[in-house]
């Protein structure tokens, strides 16, 4: 019963986390039975969301629920609280319960509490520009994980051109996996300069 929260200005980086997590869990070719993305804003989708983890899956691999910009950790009426309350210890180990939001969880509410008990909370904020070691390091994991070498001097290259913009570093890596895929050496300063668009220009 994989409970998650992702929750974050970073809409593209929880948007890349979703598409990893519906990889690791579901079918592709079950996908129409077996996933189910909902929206928060609507009370009556909670209600729904949690009686669908309750449904069993439906051919192979898992069942992903999808409650979008949820306000379940910022505002939660008794009678949610009380389903929630109920719901969450039963629900069904080949189901998993996503719930995203750009705002950050109340922790001073029992619903944020709760959740926090049975699910996975991950921040997907924004790097301040200032905090350079942490955007370079973001560069060192996203390039590890799309599959790009790239210098230490490269990398530093490529976190400045860039800053905290998550979706043009994904593009950027992407854009230096394509010319880089018949070379085995790490991408050097040099090339990154004449292909990545600075976006401080």
């Amino acid at each position: 019963m994989p409970i998650y929260f992702f929750w974050g200005e970073d809409d593209y980086a929880i948007a890349t986390a979703v598409k990893q997590l519906q990889k690791s869990v579901l079918d592709p070719n079950w996908l129409q039975f077996n996933y189910d993305k909902l929206f928060g804003e609507q009370p009556d989708n909670l209600m729904e969301a949690l009686n669908l983890a309750m449904t069993p899956v439906f051919g192979m691999g898992e069942r992903l629920i999808w409650l979008a910009d949820t306000t379940i950790c910022q505002h939660c009426p008794e009678n949610f609280f009380k389903e929630l309350e109920r719901t969450l210890p039963q629900i069904l180990e080949t189901s998993h319960l996503l719930f995203t939001s750009s705002k950050k969880p109340d922790q001073r509410l029992k619903s944020a509490k709760f959740l926090a008990k049975y699910g996975q909370f991950r921040e997907f904020s924004f790097i301040p520009p200032w905090q350079t070691d942490e955007l370079i390091a973001r560069v060192s994991q996203v390039a590890q994980e799309i599959g790009v070498k790239l210098t230490p001097a490269g990398t530093q290259l490529l976190a400045e051109s860039v800053g905290n913009n998550t979706r043009q570093l994904w593009s950027e890596l992407e854009k230096l996996k394509i010319y880089s895929s018949t070379s085995t050496h790490p991408l050097d300063v040099e090339l990154i300069s004449t292909l990545v668009c600075d976006s401080f220009r």
